[in-house]
Formats: structure tokens, C-alpha cells, sequence
């Protein structure tokens, strides 16, 4: 069984599909259907005592521990990958991001 995707086991989908809705709804494009998206997603967080900005940085760092790929085989990193070589990867220093916002 192939393994499936973060696309197909995340909210990805479900907010892709709420998103183009209300794209069509407000005849608007997907870039301002978006915004007001986030613009919901703020005032939910203040309603739930969240600091929307925290929650925008940690999720960046979900994202790019999800884009993290192998130094030595290329491939996406699993809790117990090993690459193409053996070498069992364990630290910052045997990964990097691919298509990571994290400009530092």
C-alpha cells in the first residue's frame, strides 16, 4: 500500500476545497479568498486565547519539517529513515529544507 501524502491525511484538502467555495461564492480570486481564510483563522485564534502570531511561526516549522529530504538519497525524511546509503539520519545536519520559507 502506498504511503499516503500529507495532502491526503491533513486539512489540506478539505481547506483547498472551503477556500475555492467561497472563491466562487464571492466571485473573488483564490489569493483574496485566501486572505479572508486567514483573516477567519485570526479571529479564531484571539477567540480561543491563541497568539496568531506563534501559531503563524510554529506552523512554518511544521511546514518545513515536512519539506525535510535526505542529504544522502534526496528523499523525504521519516521518523526512521535510512538513506540510500544506510546511514540512519538523526540530526539538522544530515537534512535540508526543499522549498522552505526559513530565511535565517
Amino acid at each position: 500500500m502506498a504511503k499516503k501524502t500529507f495532502k491526503q491525511t491533513s486539512l489540506y484538502k478539505d481547506l483547498r476545497r472551503i477556500i475555492k467555495k467561497w472563491e466562487k461564492d464571492q466571485q473573488t480570486d483564490f489569493y483574496s479568498a485566501f486572505r479572508d481564510a486567514l483573516t477567519d483563522m485570526r479571529h479564531l485564534a484571539k477567540d480561543n486565547k491563541l497568539d496568531f502570531a506563534d501559531m503563524l511561526d510554529s506552523a512554518s516549522e511544521a511546514y518545513c519539517e515536512e519539506r525535510q529530504r535526505c542529504t544522502e538519497c534526496g528523499q523525504r525524511i521519516s521518523k526512521n529513515h535510512l538513506s540510500a546509503c544506510g546511514k540512519r539520519v538523526t540530526g539538522c545536519d544530515t537534512v535540508f529544507y526543499e522549498d522552505c520559507m526559513d530565511e535565517e
